[in-house]
């Protein structure tokens, strides 16, 4: 036998459920980023996932000369007078990232 109070009960429970759920769940960010504490001028070592650039495990030296989203541009520590390409690098490719101290 149906109660005359069932379908309040059903509204009020419905309300009370919605207000003690919790925020809306968000979701992550599945691309790494590059470090905090990275900044355009610091000289760093970049190693790359077996197979990324080369046959192996590959790691460079380069100095950061710009830094967006999850990608470096980079400048070899070689190169003679900044003359040449500043290639861009994918940091989810990038293994490790360690900074040089100055």
């Amino acid at each position: 036998m149906l109660n005359r109070f069932a379908p309040l009960w059903l509204i009020l429970g419905l309300v009370a459920g919605y207000a003690i759920s919790g925020p809306p769940v968000k979701a992550q960010d599945g691309g790494r980023r590059v470090p905090g504490a990275i900044n355009q001028g610091d000289t760093v070592t970049l190693t790359f996932a077996h197979g990324t650039l080369a046959s192996g495990q590959y790691s460079m030296t380069c100095i950061i000369t710009g830094i967006a989203d999850n990608w470096v541009r980079c400048t070899p520590r070689e190169t003679f007078g900044g003359a040449g390409e500043h290639p861009w690098y994918d940091v989810t490719r990038v293994v490790k990232i360690a900074k040089q101290e100055r």
